[in-house]
């Protein structure tokens, strides 16, 4: 499998017994390149994943926004959906608040800006679960627009998201959630003190 868009569409459709494109050229490429980034933004933003989540320190523009913030900052290009979060240290100890995303910049009170946030990164950086997730939700979606397969659409749709009543965070996205959580440290409490042992050995 090819690790890029054109590659998994054409997997995807080969898998449901369709002719592959082999070009993002191709006729009708278009109408399959929509459907690709449609569902990757979508499970790409459904989570904070820890392999595509990045903090940037901003670039500060040289002209105040014309609204009654004194600095304002470029968006970054290959940011995916909302900030996670804002900081006005390198520290990144405390989310800072005091920001806008106003006109397709982000203006604030910070002299120096910090954004946390998923970013739109190609295939060939995801993970082999995260892949799997795409491919089976592409073969739904292609096997209800292309075959009219509602039964095999329902069922590859249950495969890569659970039932209706897991709200699309079972099947193999509900894999994906639990492998990404398994692979983040765990927050300490007191900021990297842990009160429990220092009560244990202190004193």
């Amino acid at each position: 499998m090819l690790l890029d868009r054109i590659g998994l569409i054409d997997t995807a459709l080969v898998q449901i017994g369709a002719e592959p494109l082999q070009s993002e050229s191709a006729a009708g490429a278009d109408t399959h390149i929509k459907t690709f980034d449609s569902i990757a933004g979508y499970c790409l933003s459904v989570n904070p994943w820890g392999w595509n989540t990045v903090t940037r320190q901003l670039v500060r523009l040289a002209e105040p926004p014309p609204r009654y913030w004194p600095y304002q900052y470029e968006r970054p290009a290959d940011m995916l959906g909302a900030p996670r979060a804002y900081y006005n240290s390198a520290e990144r100890r405390e989310a800072f608040t005091d920001v806008e995303l106003n006109d397709g910049t982000i203006q604030t009170t910070a002299e120096q800006l910090w954004l946390k946030m998923d970013k739109r990164s190609s295939p060939d950086t995801w993970p082999a679960y995260f892949v799997t997730l795409i491919d089976v939700a592409l073969q739904a979606r292609f096997a209800r627009s292309i075959r009219e397969d509602n039964s095999l659409a329902s069922t590859l749709e249950q495969l890569a998201f659970g039932s209706p009543s897991e709200n699309r965070r079972g099947g193999l996205m509900g894999q994906a959630l639990d492998i990404d959580a398994q692979s983040k440290p765990s927050p300490r409490i007191g900021m990297g003190r842990d009160p429990l042992n220092s009560a244990r050995y202190e004193g």
